[in-house]
């Protein structure tokens, strides 16, 4: 569309005012990213969710069509993984539960659920079998069990205030 190349040469003269060949890059990086985005599909991905990925990208990044094709393709494989995530070496509530409070938190952000729930999942697998022989076994079920009662559902927080806790009690 006419408007639409129209207000990406004049972004490409604003950003290179003396640079014809980067404005020229620009315009044809641009219209390729728009074209882009006006094709692009995931047969997996919900349209509702696709939509909604599309907007956000825009609202993001409103006169910049390479920038919004590159947080579409990334969000949508971030949708695609955490749809088809699963951990064996996790109790199933427990991933459940993890899935739900990072679904909950970055409600339509799935680079940053895909990212919490890697996190969260590699923090209870370390808490699960984390040990210390720096300290007696009554101290160290002790720190543990004070770090899972105030933090109940954060393992990243677990493992953090658990080694804390046994840094400072190693200093006593």
């Amino acid at each position: 569309p006419a408007d639409i190349a129209a207000a990406i040469q004049q972004h490409a003269a604003k950003e290179y005012p003396d640079d014809h060949s980067m404005q020229s890059y620009t315009i044809e990086n641009q219209v390729k990213a728009f074209q882009d985005l006006a094709r692009f599909t995931s047969p997996n991905t919900p349209a509702a969710v696709l939509e909604q990925l599309l907007a956000a990208a825009r609202k993001t990044h409103p006169k910049d069509f390479a920038a919004q094709l590159y947080k579409l393709k990334k969000e949508v494989d971030s949708y695609l993984e955490v749809e088809d995530y699963h951990d064996d070496r996790i109790p199933d509530d427990v991933f459940q539960q993890l899935l739900s409070t990072a679904r909950r938190e970055y409600r339509d952000d799935y680079s940053m659920q895909k990212y919490t729930l890697t996190e969260q999942i590699d923090s209870y697998l370390e808490v699960e079998n984390y040990h210390d022989d720096r300290i007696p076994d009554d101290i160290f079920q002790q720190l543990l069990a004070a770090a899972r009662k105030t933090h109940p559902n954060d393992f990243a927080t677990q493992k953090y205030v658990l080694k804390t806790k046994i840094d400072k009690h190693l200093q006593r």
